[in-house]
């Protein structure tokens, strides 16, 4: 029990001699993190309702918050260029997010600016929280941005941010690729460890100081965040079309092909399934083991957005929540059979989360093309309300696409 990472290797001793499988490296969860409120089992802010993209190591985006209405009316905070980067929330309800104008953002929770940071290109990926490091009295933030930097920030700071805690600088590869940029959301492992992929055709892992652990070379972008599965299997895909699992080493298990680019993130079910969108309009589940095709879901269009996983009170997964360019959210179980769909009628690049209903169930809310906020009854598809954020002004009104995927934090 005490275990937490090594290699297994499988030894038989028969007539004719000693045969020995290929070890494979594994990774458990961390000793010591604390189960309340939420029970992240990775090194993430304990008491944050949404640490990163996906909001947990499943990459489930799933909350057990419940939804509540106070009559209020909903702000907003304008940055100099469009938004496409999904926020994480802190334990305060603190917001952090970057924008096209070179800035990342920490927000109170009501709205005001606690500070921005200025870094050298686009940011549209999503942060991620670490957990509290007495050190720094503390939990830091690490961002990535598109002039190919990883970087630490404090969250706790004021007005003008001090500088970094540390940065890494992804490499430039002139005759492989054509820039560095970090669009791969943050994900955190079972150790800390800090994972991103980048337009210059390599996959990240950096360790909690900001020093390489080891990259993964693949033959086109990655944009697709890491999930990880519970033995510190990592699963995203990539632009080259490959679906990809890869140990914590980063030696690779498998791979599986598609046929069309991957900007999904994969989300691997409470049996290890990994479920994983395609831009040849298909949602696959794979095995984890041997990545074999369990089955594939055909949508109308390509699936940009990641899925999002339901679960019954026993924390089984019950439904699989997907939406397409198609304009439609689509629920399925677990067996890739339809439960339901809902048309938007325009196209869908916001990736869909769950949160409790207050009167029992669960609900389904996403962004549009349409510049709506969706919410949608989990059970049945039915709708519950549409919320349209389009401006008013004449010019900013056709840039109303809600690309970036929702984040719940507490009222």
């Amino acid at each position: 029990e005490d275990i937490q990472s090594g290699r297994v290797q499988v030894r038989q001793l028969t007539p004719l001699g000693l045969r020995k499988s290929r070890p494979v490296a594994f990774l458990t969860r961390a000793g010591g993190l604390p189960s309340e409120p939420y029970g992240y089992q990775v090194p993430v802010q304990a008491g944050s309702p949404w640490p990163t993209f996906r909001r947990d190591h499943r990459n489930s985006g799933c909350s057990p918050l419940p939804a509540c209405y106070h009559s209020d009316q909903p702000w907003s905070f304008q940055t100099a260029k469009g938004i496409f980067s999904t926020p994480v929330i802190d334990e305060q309800g603190g917001i952090y997010f970057g924008s096209a104008d070179h800035s990342f953002y920490a927000l109170r929770s009501d709205g005001s600016l606690k500070w921005k940071f200025e870094t050298g290109e686009v940011i549209d990926s999503a942060a991620a929280i670490g957990q509290y490091d007495p050190g720094l009295g503390c939990s830091p933030v690490t961002l990535i941005s598109g002039e190919g930097r990883m970087i630490q920030l404090r969250s706790d700071q004021g007005g003008e941010p001090d500088g970094p805690l540390w940065t890494y600088q992804a490499e430039l590869r002139p005759q492989v690729s054509f820039n560095n940029w970090f669009e791969g959301n943050v994900a955190v492992g079972f150790d800390g460890t800090l994972y991103a992929g980048n337009t210059n055709f390599l996959y990240y892992a950096i360790h909690p100081d900001g020093s390489l652990k080891w990259i993964y070379a693949t033959a086109s972008n990655n944009w697709s965040q890491a999930a990880f599965g519970e033995d510190g299997n990592i699963f995203w895909g990539s632009n080259d079309t490959f679906i990809r699992a890869v140990a914590p080493d980063g030696k690779e298990r498998w791979r599986t092909r598609t046929l069309g680019f991957i900007a999904a993130s994969a989300a691997v079910g409470s049996d290890g399934t990994v479920y994983i969108g395609s831009f040849d309009s298909q949602l696959y589940a794979l095995d984890p083991k041997t990545g074999r095709t369990r089955w594939k879901f055909p949508t109308g269009d390509h699936i940009y957005a990641s899925v999002a996983l339901g679960a019954d009170p026993n924390g089984q997964t019950d439904a699989i929540y997907c939406a397409s360019t198609d304009g439609v959210c689509y629920a399925l179980r677990p067996d890739g059979n339809l439960i339901w769909k809902f048309s938007a009628r325009m196209p869908i690049r916001s990736s869909p989360v769950l949160g409790a209903a207050p009167d029992g169930g669960w609900i389904v809310y996403f962004g549009c093309g349409d510049g709506r906020l969706y919410a949608l009854n989990a059970g049945d598809g039915s709708l519950r309300w549409a919320y349209d954020t389009t401006p008013q002004d004449p010019e900013l009104a056709d840039r109303n696409d809600l690309n970036g995927s929702p984040a719940l934090g507490e009222a």
